[in-house]
């Protein structure tokens, strides 16, 4: 799937349901297998997100796009055990009462 079918509402949902990170991986700039350059669609999805992330108190760390060929498996893990090591750092995102970063 080309990550530039990836929606903003995706990524929302998904933090309200609880999940402590996302991330999405994309083809390189300028590399899109799909020729439409959806990549540039979610890299500015994701920096919007960002923003709007922390100006409600959402940690913008807890999400991630990297962009790599299909070849680069060794980057592949690397980058997205170095996230999940990331996301370990920041500790859950808890929607209930209590300490949060959603409260």
């Amino acid at each position: 799937m080309c990550s530039g079918r990836v929606d903003l509402a995706f990524v929302l949902k998904a933090f309200a349901n609880g999940m402590d990170g996302v991330f999405i991986g994309g083809c390189r700039l300028n590399e899109c297998n799909y020729v439409t350059h959806g990549n540039y669609h979610a890299l500015n999805m994701v920096l919007l997100l960002r923003r709007i992330m922390e100006s409600i108190g959402l940690n913008p760390e807890r999400l991630k796009i990297e962009f790599m060929s299909g070849a680069e498996a060794n980057v592949f893990v690397e980058t997205v055990n170095g996230f999940v090591k990331k996301v370990k750092t920041l500790g859950p995102l808890v929607t209930a009462k209590g300490s949060n970063e959603m409260n």
